[in-house]
């Protein structure tokens, strides 16, 4: 099912569609999509994968929005793009799952588990931990430096240009 991220983070009513889609089946897998795909551009959805009959225990939630960028027309999302996340769902064989996330080793992998205990710990299922942000450790003078480095081949390489081009009129 695609539902807009609403439904899985907000409160009052979508709250209470959430805690009933949690008792009454088991909601195993979360799919996270970027803006737009289903929805209008700045929607965030989730395809949500249950089977009715028994309460949510544990939840596998691929992250494929956190760092990605596609567009309904400049870089529409392919099957390629899912690849990895249809290889870790193992249907038909979902006790074969892994995670690709690791707390000290891969703590940007985009498959993760969220055990039964988690999921209820939770006021929402907005479940994110990949963090992209990279840190900068250079001093303000290095940043200079690299900046007057490039300011200066940028000056050699129109200076080429002009040179090669001779006073060529366009």
């Amino acid at each position: 099912m695609v539902l807009p991220d609403s439904v899985v983070t907000d409160a009052g009513a979508t709250a209470k569609v959430r805690e009933k889609l949690m008792k009454d089946y088991n909601l195993h897998t979360i799919l996270r999509l970027p803006t737009g795909i289903f929805y209008a551009n700045g929607v965030k959805t989730n395809v949500l994968f249950f089977d009715k009959g028994e309460p949510t225990k544990d939840i596998w939630v691929y992250d494929y929005r956190t760092g990605i960028k596609n567009t309904l027309v400049t870089k529409p999302m392919t099957r390629e793009n899912l690849q990895e996340f249809v290889d870790c769902y193992c249907s038909g064989h979902m006790q074969d799952r892994k995670e690709t996330y690791n707390a000290d080793t891969k703590p940007n992998g985009r498959w993760r588990r969220f055990s039964e205990e988690d999921v209820k710990a939770r006021e929402d299922l907005n479940f994110k931990w990949i963090d992209l942000t990279e840190e900068d450790d250079r001093s303000v003078g290095e940043i200079l430096d690299e900046m007057q480095e490039e300011a200066d081949g940028i000056s050699a390489a129109v200076a080429q240009l002009k040179e090669l081009l001779g006073g060529v009129e366009f």
